[in-house]
């Protein structure tokens, strides 16, 4: 089984849900935007997701890259 994915349950890890629900996040980022900052109405959707696509992008990446890694870093001995 692979880290980070649990079989019984169902769980997915996050890097594939930030990858499959991207369009869903960013969607519900959009909308809450729009119903709480007035600015937002006179946005493009393309300006006010700006760099959200890249964020979501990079954590996916963290995350996945961290499932493949030590956790921990040795501590260099002198």
């Amino acid at each position: 089984m692979q880290p980070g994915h649990d079989g019984e349950t169902g769980l997915q890890p996050l890097h594939e849900i930030l990858r499959r629900g991207r369009e869903a996040i960013l969607q519900r980022w959009e909308s809450l935007n729009r119903r709480t900052l007035a600015v937002a109405w006179a946005l493009t959707s393309e300006q006010l997701r700006n760099n959200v696509p890249d964020i979501l992008n990079e954590l996916a990446d963290q995350y996945e890259g961290s499932l493949n890694t030590s956790r921990y870093e040795p501590y260099p001995v002198a």
